[in-house]
């Protein structure tokens, strides 16, 4: 069994897991508060696109549901928040950064192969947007010859966004309760 600390699995190799029979359990959300307060909207309008049907979630957050297309059109700040998976693995390059304002900023605290990392360093290199502020990155941690350390138009933190005090208690709760779930005990003994 394996217990990640954390909502993300990509690190972990689902399909070898599944062969082998190994039961792999995440604590999904834990951090979800903590991220979301670095990316606070600070009054602004805020609009959404969902990977799959929205359901009245962005009504319920104060938000107006559109597609990506408008989204990024429309956005002065445009903050990830969402899984990788094959289908939106790279849902920002090329086409989509020339959809931004040039005064538009990205933000990123989801996962760093979200973005074509190449589309990135070419908008930013080349104005065709404000900024970036970057959590997350495709290789990590980023090496210190990266690119995106030399521009003075991006703002970068060390994936931390979600560690917080609270958020390093209440995951590894969770993570122990998973394997007590797994194991079908109530507490884990001390060996």
């Amino acid at each position: 069994m394996i217990s990640v600390w954390g909502t993300g699995t990509d690190h972990v190799d689902l399909a070898a897991c599944a062969r082998r029979g190994i039961t792999v359990a995440n604590t999904l959300g834990v951090n979800a508060h903590a991220v979301a307060e670095l990316a606070r909207a600070f009054g602004m309008t805020l609009l959404v696109t969902t990977a799959g049907t929205d359901r009245g979630r962005a009504t319920a957050l104060g938000a107006r549901h559109v597609p990506l297309q408008e989204l990024l059109t429309q956005s002065d700040v445009v903050s990830l928040h969402l899984r990788l998976t094959d289908a939106t693995r790279a849902i920002l390059g090329r086409a989509q950064f020339a959809l931004l304002k040039p005064t538009a900023y990205l933000v990123n605290t989801a996962r760093g192969a979200l973005i074509d990392r190449d589309a990135l360093l070419d908008a930013l290199e080349h104005e065709r947007i404000a900024g970036a502020a970057l959590d997350v990155f495709d290789e990590e941690p980023l090496p210190a010859e990266n690119a995106l350390r030399l521009l003075p138009n991006v703002v970068l933190t060390p994936h931390n966004a979600g560690v917080t005090p609270e958020v390093i208690a209440e995951g590894l709760r969770r993570a122990v309760e998973n394997v007590q779930r797994y194991l079908g005990v109530s507490e884990l003994s001390e060996r």
